[in-house]
């Protein structure tokens, strides 16, 4: 029986990683999945969405141990979800911040506990651009810039984060309710999102 994740939260939000509710499972399609057992060995591994595929490839991952292929954070850090999502019986997702050749990305994991087995669904999204305030930008590759939020769409996602309305961010932000959906459609595309509450879920851990 899956624990209310709320009970989880106080003891695992920790590392970036958070208890979630089963909603936000579906409605996002991952980009790369993972079978691991609870010493975090990759038992299985398919990319039916690939953004950034794997630098390994599907058949040198099988067989590897999680330690192998991550950073050393990056490693502690899931292989502690893994067992985690395995003692409560409950789903997790986390951020894990990579790199490859000049892109910089987030891949947010979620776990889903199978038994003695975790499934990870693994969706890669582009480092969110700094504020306005003359931060020094991620350095990306030209192929990826479509994938950021402007700097209106990052506004209005933030705004969302904290449940207001579109009526409510439009008198904010003193435009239209309809720019306010229309710039929420993008946010909605870029990210590869359907509701309003997957943007509450994950834009917390993207940002």
């Amino acid at each position: 029986m899956v624990r209310d994740a709320g009970l989880l939260k106080a003891d695992l939000n920790v590392n970036g990683v958070h208890a979630i509710d089963w909603s936000v499972i579906g409605g996002l399609p991952p980009h790369k999945v993972f079978l691991w057992d609870s010493e975090g060995n990759y038992l299985d591994c398919e990319f039916p969405n690939p953004v950034h595929g794997h630098f390994l490839g599907a058949s040198n991952l099988r067989g590897r141990n999680i330690s192998e292929v991550l950073t050393t954070n990056n490693f502690d850090v899931l292989l502690w979800a893994i067992s985690q999502a395995l003692t409560n019986h409950c789903p997790l997702i986390l951020r894990l911040d990579m790199a490859r050749a000049t892109v910089r990305f987030h891949s947010l994991v979620r776990l889903l506990p199978m038994n003695e087995f975790v499934i990870g669904w693994v969706n890669d999204f582009p480092a969110l651009l700094p504020g306005r305030h003359g931060q020094k930008r991620n350095q990306i590759a030209r192929g990826t810039i479509s994938k950021f939020l402007t700097a209106r769409e990052r506004e209005i996602a933030l705004l969302v984060t904290q449940h207001q309305s579109n009526q409510q961010i439009a008198e904010r932000l003193q435009i239209s309710s309809r720019t306010v959906k229309f710039h929420l459609s993008h946010v909605l595309d870029k990210l590869q999102l359907t509701t309003r509450v997957q943007i509450q879920a994950i834009l917390p851990l993207l940002h």
